[in-house]
């Protein structure tokens, strides 16, 4: 078997035996967590030129159909018009201490760095709009984007567990939020506010986010409200909620990696 390595493996010595921390291999037929132990070894030797190896430690990104996979869940759209200007990029396995936001509206800053941290996603968003009119297309248009750059960074959504669901608590709120990776967009909630604003922002506006969000990602979404008095708690519960539901359903199982998650072969 013909294999290539790109060098990124470690070697520490101790008293002449030497024991490898990290090997990544491209081969030409993918390497799977099935395969035996001695199968392995036989592949790390071939491709770092050792002749013995006492123990061999894989840290295992070794199936190249699945780093594939991890490399093409990112994606970046902008768009402008008459009302916004809007640059928004995410990965959905990248580094969620590098999220910036900056949307030109206070609380949905607040929001969407709430959202991205618990979705586990890394969120880049940038919005100039016409906030002097009032926050609505800013907020609407920001959906928009949001849903078509998951719906993009997902692709054939092969591998992914689909669904989530989640209860999400905030002091005396508490929210249900369950999602299904459908391809069929549509928000179905019953949030009810009891102020019409949370410091400058509307709260009717939540509903309009998680409208355009769905729409476009082609997500089933529902948020359900069991409790709360406090709208920004309210509010908070739903985008904390939305974050952890995501989540989970972009994850990914490795039984199914070749598949998409539908009986009938396909989503939408």
């Amino acid at each position: 078997m013909k294999c290539v390595t790109n060098n990124n493996y470690s070697r520490r010595s101790s008293q002449n035996s030497y024991s490898i921390q990290y090997v990544r291999i491209n081969c030409f037929r993918p390497v799977t967590m099935g395969d035996n132990t001695k199968y392995l070894q036989n592949i790390v030797k071939e491709a770092c030129g050792l002749i013995a190896i006492c123990d061999v430690s894989l840290i295992i990104g070794i199936n190249n159909e699945k780093k594939r996979y991890r490399d093409m869940r990112k994606a970046d759209i902008k768009r402008e018009t008459a009302e916004t200007k809007i640059e928004l990029s995410l990965d959905l396995d990248g580094n969620i201490d590098a999220s910036e936001v900056s949307t030109g509206v206070g609380f949905l800053d607040h929001m969407l760095t709430l959202f991205a941290r618990y979705a586990g996603i890394e969120l880049k968003v940038k919005c100039k709009g016409d906030t002097w009119v009032d926050d609505h297309h800013s907020v609407e248009d920001i959906g928009i984007v949001l849903g078509l750059t998951i719906k993009e960074a997902l692709g054939d959504k092969k591998g992914i567990v689909r669904f989530g669901e989640v209860f999400q608590p905030m002091d005396e709120s508490l929210v249900l939020t369950a999602l299904d990776i459908s391809g069929r967009g549509g928000f179905y909630t019953d949030l009810h506010f009891l102020t019409e604003k949370i410091g400058t922002f509307d709260t009717e506006l939540v509903a309009e986010f998680m409208t355009a969000f769905a729409n476009n990602a082609g997500i089933t979404l529902h948020i359900r409200q069991f409790a709360g008095t406090n709208s920004h708690h309210i509010a908070e519960a739903a985008f904390k909620g939305l974050g952890r539901a995501l989540r989970g359903a972009v994850s990914t199982d490795s039984r199914f990696n070749d598949r998409i998650p539908s009986t009938k072969g396909l989503l939408g």
